[in-house]
């Protein structure tokens, strides 16, 4: 089966389009999100290298830290609810 086959035969009716669009979109933002949050790990690794950690930049790595565990979470949300509900539903 070619692929110009297997494009033709998908259904582009009103419920994958609702599906397809917000996953794309919620995947998309996500993926900037992450983005932005590898650039400021980095770049408070890259500026603190022959310092290492202490009372001045530590709240700046928690901050990452909590901003990156918060990404975590919203991608499982994001996964088991458009997902995988998309996918059942």
């Amino acid at each position: 089966m070619s692929f110009i086959t297997m494009y033709m035969d998908i259904t582009l009716d009103i419920q994958h389009q609702r599906f397809s669009s917000a996953f794309y979109t919620l995947v998309g933002f996500h993926g900037a999100h992450v983005a932005f949050g590898l650039g400021w790990i980095v770049s408070l690794m890259i500026r603190n290298a022959k310092r290492g950690v202490n009372l001045y930049n530590a709240p700046k790595f928690y901050i990452a830290s909590l901003y990156w565990h918060f990404i975590d979470v919203v991608w499982v949300f994001i996964f088991t609810v458009v997902y995988l509900m998309g996918k059942v539903g």
